[in-house]
């Protein structure tokens, strides 16, 4: 299940780099939160395992495992630090993480039904959460 776990990282990883590759500069942290929530959506029973289990504390010293997830969240924190203070770059990237996986979840187990759904979708959510990082990092930057 490990080593399952950490293909899955790796692919996501993947996903997630080429789709900021794929990008203009200034839609590339964009296009890969687009693109984790589509790797989450496409691939439910891997993302699952990866995020939703207990394979990370149940295998702390599987190396492969343990660099696959983390090189997925250096990816994460190294977009959000282009947008936000450095001493609030950890705390943000796990809140866009949280919100980014909350999305995949929620749609998941269908709680993203009825007249949510179709103004949640994954585009509108992602915009609003970088439009307002951008906009954090800018008047942080105007202040000093």
């Amino acid at each position: 299940m490990a080593a399952v776990a950490a293909d899955g990282f790796v692919r996501f990883g993947e996903a997630i780099a080429a789709a900021a590759a794929a990008a203009a500069p200034t839609e590339a942290f964009e296009q890969a939160c687009l693109a984790y929530i589509g790797f989450g959506q496409s691939n439910l029973g891997v993302y699952r395992l990866m995020f939703a289990s207990n394979l990370l504390r149940t295998f702390e010293g599987d190396e492969v495992l343990h660099n696959a997830s983390a090189a997925a969240f250096a990816f994460l924190l190294e977009g959000v630090s282009t947008m936000v203070a450095a001493e609030e770059a950890v705390t943000t990237a796990v809140s866009v993480w949280a919100t980014l996986h909350g999305v995949v979840m929620l749609n998941a187990e269908g709680l993203l039904s009825g007249p949510v759904k179709a103004a949640m979708t994954p585009e509108p959510i992602v915009h609003a959460l970088v439009s307002r990082l951008r906009a954090s990092g800018r008047g942080r930057r105007a202040a000093s």
